[in-house]
C-alpha cells in the first residue's frame, strides 16, 4: 500500500482496508523509537483507535473546494472550510476505564454529536494519557504540529506504506465486520451524514440481512 495521496482510488476499487494481525504493534514499536517534538506513539494510537482524520487530530487551516454542478445548480459551487484547531487538552478526559475523546470538529460534511472512546488498557493508550497530562492549558493542542507533519510521522513509522486516513478506513472496516455494530453506531462514530458511506463498509465486510430472521419474535 502506497503512502501517497489515497483519494483518486479510495472508493473506486472497493478494496477492504484491514491491518494484518500484529501490524499495528509493529508500527507502534517503531513509533516509540522516533525522536520528535510530538508524542508519535500517542499520535499513531489515536488515529488507529478513533479513526479521526489527521486534520481533526492536528488541526488545519481553511481551504477552498469546488462541488460539481448538479440538477439544482447549473454552476459548480465554491465553498470554504473553517479552520480546525485540532485536539486540545479540554477535548480529552478519563471516564473510568475509558478515554473520552470529545471533539466537535469535523473536516467534511458530517456533524459530530457524540464523543469516541478508547479503553485505557489498549496498547498505546498510556501514551495518549501522557500526552494529555503534559499539555498544560485547556486550550493547548495535544499534538502541536501541522497535519502535514502528522501525515509524515505516520508515513515514517509505517515505512512509507500507510497514510493516516488508512487507519480511519481500517477502523471502519473493523467495526463493519462486527455484527454487534449497527449502521447507526458507525454513522455516529465517524460523523457521517450520508448512510451510503457506511453501507459501503457493511457490504465489503460481507454483512447481509440473513441474521435478521433469527431475531424475529
Amino acid at each position: 500500500m502506497s503512502a501517497g495521496n489515497p483519494y483518486p482510488h479510495r472508493y473506486k476499487d472497493k478494496r477492504v482496508y484491514k491491518l494484518e494481525d500484529g501490524e499495528f504493534e509493529k508500527y507502534y514499536e517503531v513509533a516509540k523509537g522516533l525522536q520528535s517534538k510530538v508524542n508519535v506513539p500517542a499520535l499513531l494510537s489515536i488515529v488507529h483507535y478513533t479513526g479521526l482524520r489527521i486534520s481533526e487530530v492536528c488541526g488545519d487551516t481553511p481551504h477552498k473546494y469546488v462541488l460539481p454542478s448538479c440538477k439544482r445548480h447549473s454552476e459548480p459551487l465554491h465553498k470554504e472550510t473553517e479552520a480546525l484547531h485540532g485536539l486540545r487538552k479540554m477535548d480529552l478526559s478519563i471516564e473510568g476505564d475509558l478515554i473520552m475523546v470529545d471533539v466537535k470538529e469535523v473536516r467534511k460534511h458530517g456533524k459530530r454529536e457524540e464523543p469516541v472512546w478508547i479503553p485505557v488498557n489498549k496498547l498505546g493508550a498510556d501514551e495518549i494519557v501522557n500526552a494529555w497530562k503534559l499539555t498544560v492549558n485547556p486550550n493547548d493542542r495535544i499534538f502541536p504540529c501541522t497535519k502535514w507533519l502528522g501525515w509524515y510521522l505516520v508515513s515514517k513509522v509505517t515505512e512509507g506504506k500507510l497514510y493516516p486516513h488508512y487507519f480511519r478506513l481500517n477502523r471502519a472496516t473493523s467495526f463493519a465486520s462486527d455484527e454487534r455494530v449497527s449502521l447507526f453506531d458507525m454513522m455516529k462514530w465517524f460523523a457521517w451524514s450520508d448512510p451510503r458511506t457506511c453501507q459501503h463498509y457493511l457490504g465489503t465486510a460481507g454483512r447481509t440481512t440473513k441474521p435478521m430472521a433469527e431475531r424475529m419474535k
